[in-house]
């Protein structure tokens, strides 16, 4: 008889398997729902063996976030050649790892102090490595700024997380890419406007009551639910523990009460901005100018909304998930009605990524935001939304294409021969996978098409340049996928080759004059 003992060897991949694993639960159900047990058996093991892997939860916690930002690091690696390579780069790892963000948000606050800040230190230095690349496209802002952009298409991008939906990719992937673009190329900061009427008058003095509801929604949020005790609670006000439960029967009760209360305020001030609008745009504008704000002074609440809603009773978690889902509504509805090409997904995806933005930013300087910041994530918030200006834009409309005339008022016109023009049409192509001209063109935002009729009429690329981009873009003119007549602010008209465009079939196109590549997103501004 052999008395060699059996070695068992691991399948290849099983750590990987229990991060996924790990992460996966962790996402849909929270990190202290979730028992080390529940993670072994998603993989086939038994609990002990896990621990032969992670010496306890908090480590598997932490190795999970670590992994996730790995994944990261990886993206802004392979998009250090520019901003449209690392947004690129950075939608296509947010597909793939949607759960990060409440990865971050919810679950990493709750690792021991030092895991923690060995996490943020990570995370800075992708944000560093991503406002290189910002300053070496845009030298003229300073790093900290583009540190400021860096970290908003980040939470732009995390939002994914709290998306029950899931377009598909290639186009998910371009949205995104196009929304963290926008975020990058945001103006530099100017002077705050002063806007007294956002920031509502103080409240009295408050009740005992009161104070419990506010400490308790900072506590919950800072610690988590299960890491505040009521002796804490009644530390935070001056009352011994047990005198909570003269003001509320449960631990659970009081957090149901501090969320009612916190959005309740929440949708006083926001609905009451957009409700004294009578415009979409203004409505937006105020409504923005209004979240901001409250946001600005009620940090811990979206932090505690977000992280502590399934803590809940049953009826007190609907009634919350219910109040979201009202909130974003309204805010979907509000930016179709100003930009109506937006389908619903994605208009939820850019409000998703406009809260998640603002609710990063406020907590990105203790103390909450200044002035300066305020108006930052305003103006960063419009950019996520499509609307730089807050203003209603004017749809795309179809204009027949006509021959190259300079007789059009202020307008010249000439084949775009500029080969830095040719290769960005050809490098959107691609990204468009080939969409056809007519496709392409029932797309207001889309304001010029290119294509090549003296080369067979194969169509060689789109350039998709959002209206919200340039004031005078006023809509595109397409002629049987082989000529464009691109009218800005219906005076000029930029001629880009083509029979239909007054040429013979076969002709290189154009009639020799001249155009200058100053326009908008490298179009010729003739």
């Amino acid at each position: 008889m052999s008395t060699e003992r059996r070695v068992v060897r691991r399948p290849p991949g099983r750590k990987a398997q229990l991060l996924g694993a790990a992460g996966e639960l962790f996402h849909r159900r929270g990190y202290h729902r979730v028992s080390m047990a529940e993670v072994a058996a998603e993989v086939g093991i038994t609990a002990p063996a896990l621990y032969r892997h992670f010496r306890g939860k908090p480590e598997l916690l932490y190795q999970v976030v670590d992994s996730e930002l790995a994944a990261l690091r990886a993206a802004v690696g392979s998009g250090l050649a520019g901003p449209g390579e690392l947004c690129a780069a950075l939608a296509a790892a947010a597909v793939d790892h949607r759960a990060l963000g409440t990865l971050w948000q919810r679950d990493a606050r709750l690792l021991p102090a030092a895991r923690r800040a060995e996490l943020r230190r990570a995370l800075r230095a992708e944000v560093r490595s991503m406002a290189r690349v910002v300053t070496t496209a845009r030298p003229e802002l300073s790093l900290e700024e583009a540190e400021l952009l860096s970290r908003s298409v980040l939470s732009a991008y995390g939002s994914l997380s709290y998306h029950t939906f899931a377009p598909p990719r290639r186009p998910f992937e371009r949205l995104l890419a196009r929304i963290g673009a926008d975020v990058l190329a945001c103006p530099p900061a100017g002077p705050p406007e002063a806007c007294p009427a956002d920031r509502p008058a103080a409240r009295a003095a408050e009740s005992r009551r009161e104070e419990l509801l506010t400490a308790a929604v900072r506590l919950f949020h800072e610690r988590g639910f299960d890491n505040v005790s009521t002796d804490q609670l009644g530390a935070a006000v001056g009352i011994a523990g047990p005198s909570v439960y003269k003001h509320f029967g449960t631990k659970a009760e009081l957090l149901a009460a501090a969320l009612v209360r916190s959005r309740e305020r929440l949708w006083h001030e926001v609905e009451g901005a957009i409700g004294g609008c009578t415009a979409p745009g203004e409505a937006l504008a105020a409504g923005l100018r209004a979240y901001v704000g409250f946001a600005g002074r009620n940090g811990h609440y979206l932090g505690a909304m977000l992280s502590e809603t399934e803590r809940l009773a049953d009826a007190d978690r609907k009634a919350a998930i219910d109040f979201r889902r009202d909130f974003l509504r309204t805010w979907v509805g509000l930016l179709q009605q100003l930009r109506p090409e937006y389908g619903k997904a994605e208009a939820r995806i850019r409000v998703h990524a406009m809260f998640a933005l603002v609710n990063d930013g406020v907590r990105s300087r203790p103390g909450g935001p200044g002035p300066e910041l305020t108006e930052r994530l305003t103006a960063l918030g419009r950019a996520v939304l499509g609307v730089p200006d807050g203003r209603e834009r004017p749809q795309g409309r179809a204009v027949a294409a006509r021959p190259c005339d300079d007789s059009v008022p202020g307008g010249r016109c000439g084949l775009v021969q500029d080969e830095g023009v040719v290769d960005l049409v050809r490098e959107v192509a691609v990204a468009l996978d080939g969409a056809d001209a007519a496709g392409v063109a029932d797309d207001p935002r889309v304001v010029v098409l290119v294509a090549a009729p003296g080369a067979g009429g194969r169509l060689l690329g789109a350039v998709d340049v959002a209206v919200h981009a340039a004031d005078d873009v006023a809509g595109a003119g397409v002629a049987d996928h082989t000529a464009v007549g691109v009218v800005i602010g219906a005076r000029a008209v930029v001629g880009l080759g083509g029979a239909h465009a007054g040429q013979e079939e076969g002709s290189e196109g154009g009639d020799g004059g001249d155009c200058t590549n100053t326009g908008h997103g490298g179009l010729p501004a003739c």
